[in-house]
C-alpha cells in the first residue's frame, strides 16, 4: 500500500467567491458574516487538521485528496483483474460518484447544496461499443446511468425509468437529447427543511426553489460561480417563468413525462 500522508502538501483551496461575495444578506436574510462563522463552526466539527485564514489552505481538503488515492488503487486493481481473467473486452466499466462536495464555496461545507460544486460529478465509461478518448456535453444524471445499465444488460425494468439510456450517445455525439433535467436535495433528519430544494438545470441556466419558497436563478454562462441570484431581474423574467413551469412538471413526473426535449 502506498504511503500518502505527504501527498499534495501544497494543495490549495481558491475560495475567491467566498471573499468576493461576503457582502449583503444570505439566502434567508441572514448577514453573510453569520454564514461565514457557521462555515468555521462546520470546519471545526470536521476536525480540520490545519486551517490558515483566509480559507485557502484547509487540511481536510488535502486529506480528502490523499484518501482518494485509494480509489485510484482500487480502479487499477479491478482493471488488472478484468484483464488477467480475459473479461476486460466484454465488460462495461462505469466510473462516477453520488455527489460533489463544497469546501467553503458559498460559505458551505458539504454535499447536498444546489450549487455546481455539489451537484456535478465525473462520469467515465469504457467498454464494447463505447468510443475511446471522446467526450459528450449533453445533460445527464445518475438516473441515466441506471437506464444505461438496464439497456446494456438487455433487462426489462419493473417500473418506468425516469432516466434515459446513454447508448445512443455512444455512436452519435449529436443524438437528440434533453434540454433540462431535475435536481433535488436529499431529505434527511440532518437538513433543515428550508434547505431542501428542487430545481432545474439546463446547459446554461439553473433555477432552484426551496421548500420555504425562496428561489434562485443563475445564468451560468455569465455567472459560472453562481454569485448573483437574478430571479427578480426583469431581463430574465421569461427564463424564470419557463423554468418554474418545467420545475413543476419534473417535480412529480414519472417515466417518459420526465423527458424535456
Amino acid at each position: 500500500m502506498r504511503k500518502r500522508h505527504d501527498f499534495f502538501p501544497d494543495a490549495r483551496l481558491e475560495l475567491h467567491e467566498l471573499v468576493d461575495h461576503c457582502q449583503g444578506l444570505g439566502k434567508f436574510g441572514y448577514p453573510r458574516i453569520a454564514l461565514t462563522l457557521q462555515l468555521l463552526h462546520q470546519l471545526l466539527k470536521m476536525r480540520v487538521s490545519s486551517i490558515d485564514l483566509p480559507l485557502n489552505k484547509v487540511g481536510t481538503f488535502r486529506a480528502a485528496l490523499r484518501s482518494l488515492q485509494s480509489v485510484d488503487d482500487l480502479v487499477a486493481a479491478v482493471m488488472a483483474t478484468l484483464k488477467d481473467t480475459g473479461k476486460l473486452d466484454n465488460t462495461v466499466v462505469i466510473y462516477t460518484s453520488d455527489n460533489g462536495f463544497l469546501f467553503g464555496d458559498h460559505r458551505l461545507v458539504g454535499k447536498t447544496a444546489a450549487y455546481e460544486g455539489s451537484i456535478k460529478v465525473p462520469l467515465l465509461m469504457r467498454g464494447p461499443g463505447i468510443p475511446e478518448h471522446q467526450t459528450r456535453d449533453q445533460l445527464v444524471s445518475n438516473l441515466d446511468v441506471t437506464a444505461t445499465i438496464v439497456d446494456l444488460a438487455g433487462a426489462k425494468p419493473g417500473v418506468p425509468l425516469d432516466g434515459k439510456s446513454l447508448v445512443p450517445l455512444f455512436a452519435n455525439a449529436d443524438a437528440p437529447w434533453r434540454s433540462a433535467l431535475l435536481i433535488e436535495s436529499p431529505i434527511n433528519r440532518f437538513d433543515l427543511k428550508t434547505n431542501r430544494y428542487a430545481g432545474v438545470r439546463t446547459v446554461t441556466k439553473k433555477y432552484v426553489r426551496y421548500e420555504g419558497g425562496f428561489e434562485e436563478f443563475f445564468d451560468l454562462a455569465s455567472d459560472p460561480y453562481e454569485l448573483k441570484n437574478e430571479t427578480r431581474d426583469p431581463a430574465h423574467a421569461g427564463d424564470v417563468s419557463s423554468l418554474r413551469g418545467i420545475h413543476d412538471t419534473l417535480k412529480s413526473c414519472a417515466g417518459a413525462s420526465c423527458w424535456v426535449p
